[in-house]
Parts: C-alpha cells; structure tokens; sequence
C-alpha cells in the first residue's frame, strides 16, 4: 500500500524547505504552512522529511 507524507501544522514554520526537494511538486506552502496539495502526487519516499527542520513531516500508514 502506498504511504503518503502527513504534515503536523503545528510544528510547521512555512520555511519551505520540503517543497524545494519535493520532485513531484506534492507540497505547496498556503497561509504560512506547508500542505500536501494533491495525495495523489506523493510518491511516498519521504526525502522531504530529512529536509524538514522542524520534524513536521512524518510518513504514517495510510490507515494511521
């Protein structure tokens, strides 16, 4: 089953960081924060979570 990244607003703090590596173009920065704009586009691999400074990007089971 394909996992798709989840983004804790909370702990983000919209630097951008995960939608700059993001190769598929699948997290956008919308009212300061990042969001996954499309689940569809995630590939699931995760390089952005490394990226992400603040530990905001996690990649649950889809069922989670």
């Amino acid at each position: 089953m394909k996992q798709i990244i989840r983004i804790d607003s909370d702990k983000c703090s919209g630097c951008g960081d995960c939608v700059t590596i993001c190769q598929r173009k699948a997290i956008v920065i919308a009212d300061g924060k990042a969001k996954l704009k499309n689940e569809e586009l995630c590939d699931g691999l995760g390089i952005c979570i490394s990226k992400c400074p603040t530990g905001a990007i996690s990649l649950p089971n889809k069922e989670d």
